[in-house]
Parts: structure tokens; sequence; C-alpha cells
């Protein structure tokens, strides 16, 4: 029960995430966030609703992108590989996009946050 409830939290904070949010991770793991808002992006692109980020792949091995890309992806976020250009695709060279999943979230289910793990459980 408890990792569920961990999972669902943060499953709303990846929703509720934007390209600020993303840029902090990805920063964090030594990755560099090429494009956010600006730039030539796809029609619809969430790039321009602030919600993705475009990573370079320079000087990382195919290892640490794929590392890099499962962490993500684990951490809840959309996760393409476009180190290959996309057929009929707008591209600005090798990247890995990432974007904040399109969540639904019933307004009618509340979040408690408080109290989810006793002190006389482990953890």
């Amino acid at each position: 029960m408890k990792i569920l409830i961990l999972s669902v939290l943060l499953l709303f904070n990846v929703c509720n995430a934007t390209y600020k949010d993303i840029v902090k991770v990805v920063q964090s793991m030594n990755f560099t966030v090429t494009s956010t808002t600006g730039g030539r992006h796809n029609p619809g692109s969430d790039h321009y609703k602030g919600r993705a980020c475009d990573v370079r792949t320079k000087n990382k091995t195919n290892e640490q992108i794929e590392e890099f890309m499962q962490i993500m992806r684990d951490a809840g976020y959309n996760v393409l590989d476009e180190r290959i250009r996309p057929f009929g695709r707008v591209w600005s060279g090798p990247h890995i996009h990432i974007s904040v999943p399109k969540c639904i979230v019933d307004p009618s289910i509340k979040l408690q946050t408080t109290n989810i793990f006793s002190a006389d459980e482990e953890t």
C-alpha cells in the first residue's frame, strides 16, 4: 500500500511538471538541455506548451543515454529517442525528447499527503 501511495504522489507531481522541472532533473544527471519553449518544433508540440525539453546526446555513450532514458521513463516522463531523424518531422539533430505525460486527473480524488508512513512501520 505504501508503494502505491508513493507512486500516485510521484505521478501526480510529474503530471503537474513543466519544462523547468524537467531541466532540473536533466541537469542533475549531467545532461544538457538544448531546447525548451523556443526554437522550431512540430505543430502542437509540447515545447510550445512549456511541457517538453530536448536533451543533447553529443559526447555521451550509448550506455549513458540508455540509462538516462530509462531513469526518465521510470520517473514517469515520456521519452522519445530522436538520435535518428523521425520521418516527416521537424528535427534539429540527434537528441532525446522528454515531455510531461498527458495525465487525466479526476478532480473528485482527494490526495492525502500526511501520515503516509506511521512511526511504528518499517521503511
